[in-house]
């Protein structure tokens, strides 16, 4: 499943969803460069701590809380980086090849659209 992600005027197309388990364990792995959004079960910095095993490429990401509120980014975390979590709670990681520029910043608030398994849009 895909969706668009916009922000300030400008939207980054075809984003991967990951919002079972399977998909969120795999996420961006032996994956060509683009951009994913992984929705976790709860909002907590346990169920979104990231690795990146088996990345070909860096990463930026950026963790959302579930207002969609921008609460931490990590900036070019390399390939084979063991956990990195968030510093608060988290719902939302949106995972970037690194250095995308989208001007995104904590505090920020995105809108994302996310067809779920429950017809609901999150706006």
């Amino acid at each position: 499943m895909n969706t668009d992600i916009k922000h300030k005027g400008k939207t980054l197309e075809d984003t991967k969803i990951c919002n079972t388990f399977l998909s969120r364990a795999i996420g961006l792995m032996f994956s060509k460069p683009r951009a994913a959004i992984l929705k976790a079960e709860s909002e907590s910095i346990a169920s979104t701590t990231i690795h990146t095993f088996f990345m070909r490429f860096a990463i930026d990401a950026i963790w959302l809380d579930k207002d969609r509120t921008v609460v931490d980014i990590r900036r070019g975390i390399k390939p084979y980086t063991f956990l990195v979590a968030p510093k608060k709670k988290a719902m939302y990681i949106l995972e970037l090849p690194a250095r995308e520029k989208l001007g995104i910043n904590i505090g920020d608030r995105l809108k994302l659209n996310i067809p779920a398994i429950n017809r609901t849009i999150i706006k």
